[in-house]
C-alpha cells in the first residue's frame, strides 16, 4: 500500500513538528501532572503510534480510542489538545485502511471541521487514494480533482497526478485523462513512459492515430509496454490503410517480442487494399507461426493465392475445413477456376458438382459449369448422361441452350450426327431460344456432311442431306453448300455426268465457285485420254480454277498445276508443262516426288539429261515413293543411252533388290538384260531375257525379250529353251496382274506353291476390307492368315503386321495396333514408327511418342521422312513444355535448305517463344504467319489459334475473340484447328 507508506511518512513529519514547538509545554506538562498519570496517556499515545507505524491497524484504532477515553478534557493542556486531534486523524486513517463502512463519512465530517489543518490535506490523499486502490474509480477522481492546486510537490504530485490520469482514463472521461497524462511526459520522469503509453491508447480510442503511433513510440523506453504498445502501433498503421509502413514496422521489430497476430493485421490490411503480394508475403508468415487459420482468415488467404497466381499452393492447403462455413462456397470457385486454368477440366468439373451439392441456391449454375468443363475434357458419354439430368431438374434455366449444345457437339463428336441432329430438333420446339438451337442445328447439319464426306461415307452423306432439306428451309448459301459436296460425292463414285450437273449449279457468287471449276477440270481431265475436247476443256476449266481471286485451296491449286502441266506434256509443248510444273513444285510440298519425276522426263525427252539425271536423283532420296522406282530405272535408260552398261547394270542391281515387287521389274530385267548383252556377258542376258518371258509373259518388255534370243542364232548361240518360251508367251495375254506378290521372280520372293496362292488370296482380301474401312473383319482374316501359316521370314510377314497393326489402330485398340506394328521391320518399319508415335502422341504418353518418333529419324530412307519425323519431335516436346530440346530440332530442320522456311517452322519458332515468354516477339511473328495468304492453310490456322490463346493468356480477350473470328472466317476447312478454337471460345465467354 504505496500510499499509505507515503501518510504514514507524513504523519512522522508531524510528530517531528510536534517535538519542535511543543516540547517545552510538554516539560512544564510534566512537571505539573507527574502525580495524576500524564506519563501512562503519553504511554498509550506513544504506543498507539509504534501499532499504526508497523501496520497494525485494528490495534492502533483501539489504541488511539483508548487514549481518547482515558483524556480528561476540562483539564487538557494545549499538546494535549493537539493530541486529540492527531489521535482522532489517526483513527480516520486506520478506518479507511481497514475498509470500515463509515470511514469516508467521519473523513469528510472531520476535513470540514479542521479544513484548514495539515490532517485535513493528508486525509483527502488517503480518501483519494484508497478509493483507487478498490478499483472505485469514479469516487477516486472526486477525491483527487480537488487536489490538484494543493497537492504536494515533488514525486508524491506526480504519482498523484498519474492516479487522477488513470482514473479519468478508467471511468471513460478520456478528454481529462488525455490532458492530465499529458502534464505527466516530461523526460527524466518515472511515469513518462506509462504516461506516453496511455496518451497513446487514448488517441488510438479516439481515432487520432497518428498521434497514438507518434505516443506510443514515446512508450517503448519501458520494456515492460513494448508487447501491449507494439500491437497498438501495428493497429494504428492497419487503421490507417498505411500497408507498407506497417510491413515495415513489423520488419524492423522482427528482435522484439509481439503477438503472431500482428502478421494478420499487415496481410489483412494489404488484403483490403488489393496489394496481393504484400498480403501473400505476410499470410505466409502468420500461417507458419499459428496453429489453424480462422474461417474467415483461412479465405482471405485462399484468395490472396488466387489474386496472385499461387495455384498449386492453393490446391494444397487442406480447403475441405472450411466446409459448412459461409466461405466454402467461394472457395470452391475459385478451385475450380484454376483448374480450367490449368486446362484441367475433369477436376473443375468435379468440383463444381461439389459445389452444387454444397449449395443448393448455386446448384443451377455450378451443375451448368460442371457440363461445360465435361465438354472441355472430352468427357462425352459422362456429359450426355449428365445433360438430361440437367434438362428433368432445370427445365427454364437459361443455360439450357447451351447446354443443348455441349450435347449435340458431344454426340457430333462422337461420330454419331445423327443423333446429334436429331436430339436438337427434339429441342428446337421446347426451347425458348429456338433461334439459337436452329442456328446450331444448321451448323451441326452442315458440319455432319463435310465430315461423311472425308470419310468417304456416301451414303449416310445422302441420308442427313435428306433429313437437312426436310427440317430446314434452304436458302440459296445452304443449297450451294449440298449441292457442291453432292457433286463432290458423285465425282468421287464416278458419277461424273450428276457431278457435273450439280457443279454447273454454283453462282460465281458462291464461295464454292472456284472448286466447282477445279471438280469440273478433273472430270474433263479424266476424259482427256479418249476426248480432244475434253482435254482442250479440261485445260480451259483448270486456269479458270487457277486464275480465280478467292476460294482457292493450296493443295488443290497444285494438283490442278500439275493437271495443267500433264495436258502440255500429253501434247508435246514441254516449256509449257515445266512452267507449271515449276509453279506446282514451288505452292507447296504436295506431289513433289511426281512433279519432279515429270520435269524429269520432259528433260529426258529433250535430251537434257543432266537435269533430267539432277531430277530423278531428288525423287530417289524418297526411296519409299512410288516415283522413286520409276527414277531409277529412268536413270538406267539415261545410262544406257551413254553405253555406260556397267552403271546400268550397278543401278538395276540395286533396283531389283530395292523393288522385288514394283511393276517396273519387268522393264528392269529387259534393260539389264541388254546391258549385259552389250558387255558380252550372254549367258546373265539369257537369264535376265527368261526370267522376263516367264513372269511377265504379256508385258511389251518380254515381246522384246523374246525378240532378243531369237536373234542369237544369228551368232551361233543356243537358246537351249527357246521353244518353252515361245510356248509360254503364246498362251499368256494381258489379265497378268504385275503387282502380284505370288509371281515376284527375286530372292525374297515366296515359291510359287498352292500355299503361296492361298495367302496371298487371303492377303488380298484382308487388305480389301482395310482400305473399305471394315477394320473388324480385316483385324480377322490378318490373323487367320498368321494362324493357319509359317510367315516368319517371308514377304508376307512385314505387310501382314503392318496392316493388322493398322486396322486395331483404326478400331480403337491402341495397345493391340502398337503390340502388331512393332513386330514390323524392312521397309514398312518407318511407317510403324510413325504410327505408334502418332498413336502415343494422341494418348499423351509423349515420352514413349519421343522414342517412336526418334525410330523413325534414325530409320528414314529420305530427308522429307528425317525432316516429318523431326516435326513431330518438335511438336511433342513443345506439348511437354521442353521448348530448349523443342528448338534444338527446329534448328536441324531449319539446317536442310528445302525445309529452312517452311510454314511448319515458322509456326513452332513463334510456339517456343511464347512459350519461353518472348510474349512480343511470339505475337508478331503468329499474326504475320497467320495473316500469310500465302502460307499452308493447316498451319496458319494453327498460328491464329496459338495467337489467339497468347491474348487470352495475357488478359486480352477483346483481342482473342476478335482472332477466333478472323479465324473462323477465314479457315472454315481447318476442322480440328476450328475444333480448338471452338473450346478457347467457350473459355472467353
Amino acid at each position: 500500500m504505496p500510499f499509505q507508506n507515503l501518510l504514514n511518512r507524513v504523519v512522522g513529519m508531524c510528530v517531528c513538528l510536534f517535538l519542535v514547538f511543543f516540547a517545552p509545554l510538554s516539560y512544564v506538562f510534566s512537571q505539573t501532572h507527574i502525580l495524576t498519570g500524564t506519563n501512562s496517556l503519553n504511554n498509550t499515545f506513544q504506543d498507539a503510534l509504534a501499532l499504526f507505524e508497523e501496520q497494525h491497524y485494528e490495534a492502533a484504532l483501539k489504541t488511539f480510542s483508548s487514549y481518547l477515553s482515558s483524556i480528561n478534557y476540562s483539564i487538557s493542556t494545549q499538546n494535549e489538545s493537539h493530541k486529540v486531534l492527531e489521535s482522532n486523524y489517526y483513527i480516520l486513517l486506520c478506518e479507511l485502511y481497514l475498509k470500515k463502512p463509515y470511514a469516508e463519512q467521519n473523513s469528510i465530517e472531520f476535513i470540514s471541521q479542521h479544513e484548514q489543518t495539515l490532517y485535513a490535506d493528508n486525509l483527502k490523499i488517503a480518501l483519494a487514494n484508497s478509493f483507487y486502490e478498490e478499483a472505485n474509480y469514479r469516487r477516486a477522481v472526486h477525491y483527487f480533482a480537488p487536489l490538484e492546486k494543493s497537492r504536494p510537490t515533488g514525486k508524491e504530485e506526480l504519482e498523484i497526478n498519474f492516479r487522477l490520469a488513470y482514473s479519468y482514463f478508467k471511468i471513460g472521461r478520456e478528454r481529462e485523462a488525455l490532458q492530465t497524462f499529458s502534464t505527466l511526459q516530461t523526460k527524466n520522469n518515472e511515469y513518462y513512459a506509462q504516461a506516453s503509453y496511455y496518451v497513446g491508447f487514448i488517441n488510438y480510442e479516439l481515432g487520432s492515430f497518428e498521434q497514438a503511433i507518434k505516443n506510443l513510440n514515446q512508450a517503448k523506453t519501458d520494456k515492460k509496454y513494448t508487447e501491449s504498445t507494439n500491437k497498438l502501433i501495428a493497429k494504428s498503421y492497419y487503421s490507417l490503410e498505411k500497408c507498407i509502413k506497417l510491413s515495415d514496422f513489423l520488419s524492423s521489430i522482427a528482435h522484439e517480442k509481439h503477438d503472431v497476430e500482428l502478421f494478420y493485421y499487415v496481410a489483412h490490411c494489404a488484403y483490403l487494399n488489393k496489394e496481393y503480394g504484400l498480403a501473400y508475403e505476410w499470410f505466409g508468415r502468420y500461417k507458419r507461426n499459428s496453429k489453424q487459420l480462422s474461417d474467415s482468415i483461412a479465405y482471405q488467404y485462399l484468395n490472396t493465392l488466387y489474386e496472385t497466381g499461387n495455384y498449386d499452393e492453393f490446391l494444397d492447403y487442406e480447403s475441405s475445413s472450411l466446409a459448412g462455413s459461409t466461405f466454402y462456397s467461394p472457395v470452391l470457385l475459385m478451385k475450380a477456376s484454376i483448374y480450367e486454368k490449368q486446362n484441367n477440366y475433369k477436376k473443375a468439373a468435379t468440383t463444381y458438382d461439389e459445389l452444387a451439392a454444397f449449395n443448393p441456391s448455386e446448384a443451377e449454375k455450378a451443375y451448368y459449369s460442371k457440363l461445360k468443363n465435361l465438354y472441355l475434357s472430352e468427357e462425352y458419354d459422362f456429359l450426355i448422361v449428365e445433360s438430361k439430368k440437367f434438362e428433368d431438374k432445370f427445365s427454364q434455366s437459361s443455360y439450357l441452350p447451351e447446354v443443348i449444345m455441349f450435347t449435340a457437339n458431344a454426340l457430333a463428336t462422337k461420330q454419331d450426327a445423327k443423333t446429334a441432329m436429331a436430339y436438337l430438333k427434339a429441342r428446337d420446339s421446347k426451347n425458348q431460344n429456338q433461334d439459337q438451337i436452329q442456328k446450331m442445328y444448321i451448323h451441326l447439319a452442315l458440319q455432319s456432311i463435310k465430315e461423311l464426306f472425308n470419310q468417304s461415307s456416301y451414303n449416310e452423306m445422302n441420308q442427313v442431306i435428306s433429313q437437312f432439306k426436310s427440317d430446314v428451309q434452304l436458302n440459296d448459301s445452304l443449297q450451294n453448300f449440298i449441292n457442291f459436296y453432292t457433286a463432290e460425292a458423285f465425282l468421287y463414285t464416278e458419277k461424273v455426268t450428276e457431278a457435273e450437273n450439280l457443279y454447273k449449279k454454283i453462282p460465281v457468287s458462291s464461295r464454292f465457285y472456284a472448286d466447282a471449276k477445279y471438280g469440273m477440270g478433273v472430270i474433263n481431265f479424266n476424259k482427256a485420254s479418249y476426248s480432244s475436247v475434253a482435254k482442250q476443256q479440261s485445260l480451259v476449266l483448270l486456269e479458270e480454277y487457277l486464275s480465280t481471286s478467292t476460294g482457292i485451296v493450296k493443295e488443290k491449286a497444285v494438283d490442278a498445276l500439275t493437271r495443267v502441266a500433264a495436258i502440255y506434256a500429253k501434247n508435246g509443248y514441254y516449256k509449257e508443262a515445266e512452267v507449271n510444273f515449276m509453279k506446282a513444285l514451288n505452292l507447296g510440298d504436295s506431289e513433289t516426288e511426281y512433279i519432279n519425276f515429270s520435269l524429269g522426263q520432259i528433260y529426258f525427252v529433250n535430251n537434257d539429261n543432266s537435269k533430267a539425271m539432277s531430277q530423278f536423283d531428288k525423287v530417289m532420296q524418297m526411296p519409299n515413293s512410288l516415283y522413286a522406282q520409276y527414277s531409277q530405272v529412268m536413270k538406267a535408260k539415261i545410262y544406257e543411252s551413254q553405253n555406260n552398261r556397267k552403271q546400268v547394270i550397278a543401278l538395276l542391281n540395286d533396283f531389283i533388290k530395292r523393288y522385288p515387287q514394283s511393276e517396273k521389274l519387268p522393264e528392269a530385267l529387259y534393260h539389264r538384260g541388254n546391258a549385259w548383252n552389250g558387255l558380252g556377258k550372254n549367258k546373265n542376258a539369257i537369264n535376265d531375257y527368261t526370267a522376263l518371258i516367264i513372269n511377265y509373259p504379256n508385258t511389251d518388255d518380254a515381246k522384246r525379250a523374246l525378240n532378243s534370243l531369237e536373234d542369237y542364232s544369228d551368232f551361233d548361240i543356243e537358246v537351249e529353251n527357246i521353244q518353252e518360251l515361245r510356248n509360254i508367251y503364246a498362251r499368256h495375254n494381258s489379265n497378268y496382274n504385275p503387282n502380284s506378290i505370288s509371281n515376284s521372280t527375286t530372292s525374297n520372293s515366296i515359291s510359287n506353291s498352292t500355299t503361296t496362292d492361298e495367302i496371298q488370296k487371303e492377303f488380298d482380301k484382308a487388305l480389301k476390307l482395310y482400305k473399305s474401312n471394315n477394320f473388324s473383319d480385316a483385324i480377322a482374316n490378318f490373323r487367320n492368315i498368321i494362324k493357319k501359316n509359317e510367315i516368319a521370314g517371308t514377304t508376307y510377314y512385314d505387310p501382314i503386321y503392318y496392316y493388322l497393326g493398322k486396322s486395331y489402330q483404326y478400331n480403337g485398340d491402341n495397345n493391340q495396333a502398337i503390340s502388331n506394328l512393332q513386330r514390323v521391320g524392312g521397309q514398312m518399319q518407318t511407317g510403324a514408327f510413325a504410327d505408334m508415335g502418332d498413336i502415343e502422341f494422341d494418348r499423351e504418353n509423349y515420352n514413349s511418342a519421343i522414342a517412336h518418333y526418334k525410330g523413325l529419324a534414325k530409320t528414314a530412307p529420305t530427308d522429307a521422312m528425317r525432316v516429318m519425323a523431326w516435326e513431330k519431335l518438335t511438336q511433342t516436346y513443345c506439348m511437354q513444355q521442353d521448348y530448349e530440346t523443342a528448338n534444338d530440332y527446329l534448328a536441324i530442320i531449319r539446317n536442310k535448305k528445302t525445309y529452312s522456311n517452311s510454314d511448319f517452322v515458322r509456326l513452332y519458332e513463334n510456339k517456343i517463344l511464347a512459350g519461353q515468354q518472348q510474349t512480343d516477339a511470339a505475337i508478331e511473328g503468329l499474326s504475320k504467319l497467320g495473316n500469310d495468304k500465302q502460307a499452308n492453310p493447316k498451319y496458319a490456322s494453327e498460328a491464329l489459334l496459338e495467337l489467339a490463346t497468347l491474348m487470352h493468356t495475357i488478359g486480352d480477350n477483346q483481342s482473342a475473340k476478335s482472332i477466333l473470328k478472323d479465324l473462323k472466317n477465314q479457315f472454315a476447312e481447318q476442322k480440328e484447328t476450328q475444333q480448338k478454337a471452338n473450346k478457347l471460345a467457350l473459355l472467353l465467354n
